[in-house]
């Protein structure tokens, strides 16, 4: 639902820059799946790699003890409990996917009462935000550290379930093919649209809520996704990273985020809810690669959901 101006960019150029250095350089940095081949032993399709064939098993058996340990909450947000139509659509497709996890929708008013009743320190950084999507942004990442799980937007589509692709004790990010040089995986970009923390109280999203509590403490306001969104978000991975932090994956776009609306890669596609419901369609099934679909809707901006 973060369809984020393209011109923020430019913006986080030297940040996705040193994130791709430090991320690409192995050792103790983060692990990076690049293409269809992950730096684990699994693929992003479930299939064993050829590198560790005579260890196969044991990866296997050691895969589904992780996943059996993961917390299983997807969360999603609106104002209200009513959603529009296609909002109720789209997200049947994630319990569907995932229909043994449990499905949290989250209001403004339960989001106010988390940050209330749990992180009251919070409370003058979380009232203080000028626009709603700045609150939202904040929540999320606060569903991640309290209680783990997946966060997704609401206007995205799963296309199939990916639980082998989560691990214990990981952080889990999808990229977004944009113009070269902006790039986390070259030409592509981290967004807040979809996450996943597979345990609660993961470290890396409080020094991003302190982060921003900092910068607003200090006046320093820009446009919602340089205060709560993507670049703030980019700007704290790459220092957790640079710390050697060795539990992030970050996923190419085609995976996870493959309509890329800075590169309009997409004849079909069209962001901002332009799309009939036949069109929209013809425009999921465009990426069969993909495990979801984002959609683009920018409901919190000049976009529609119906």
């Amino acid at each position: 639902m973060r369809h984020r101006n393209a011109l923020f960019a430019a913006a986080v150029l030297s940040t996705c820059i040193c994130l791709l250095l430090t991320i690409g350089g192995g050792g103790n940095g983060a692990k990076l799946i690049k293409g269809a081949q992950s730096s684990t032993h699994m693929n992003p399709a479930g299939n064993p790699s050829r590198r560790d064939a005579s260890g196969t098993k044991n990866a296997s058996l050691k895969a589904q003890a992780r996943a059996s340990n993961i917390i299983k909450i997807l969360h999603q947000s609106w104002k209200t409990r009513q959603l529009p139509a296609r909002a109720v659509r789209w997200s049947a497709s994630w319990k569907s996917c995932f229909p043994d996890w449990e499905w949290r929708l989250w209001t403004d008013q339960d989001n106010l009462a988390l940050v209330r009743d749990h992180y009251a320190w919070f409370l003058p950084v979380y009232n203080g935000q000028r626009y709603n999507i700045e609150r939202a942004d904040l929540a999320r990442y606060f569903y991640l550290y309290h209680f783990g799980g997946i966060y997704t937007d609401l206007d995205t589509v799963c296309m199939k379930n990916f639980e082998h692709l989560l691990h214990l004790e990981t952080l889990v990010f999808g990229a977004m093919d944009t113009h070269p040089g902006d790039s986390v995986l070259p030409g592509q970009l981290v967004q807040n649209s979809f996450m996943a923390s597979l345990r609660p109280g993961h470290p890396f999203w409080m020094r991003l809520l302190r982060r921003i509590e900092r910068n607003f403490n200090a006046g320093k306001r820009g446009r919602p996704e340089d205060n709560t969104g993507p670049t703030v978000l980019m700007e704290e991975l790459r220092l957790y990273v640079r710390s050697n932090a060795s539990d992030v994956k970050v996923y190419p776009g085609k995976y996870f985020n493959p309509f890329s609306w800075t590169l309009r890669n997409s004849k079909i596609c069209k962001d901002f809810g332009q799309m009939s419901d036949s069109v929209e369609k013809i425009c999921i099934n465009s990426f069969p690669k993909a495990f979801v679909v984002q959609l683009h809707t920018q409901s919190w901006g000049r976009g529609r959901m119906r």
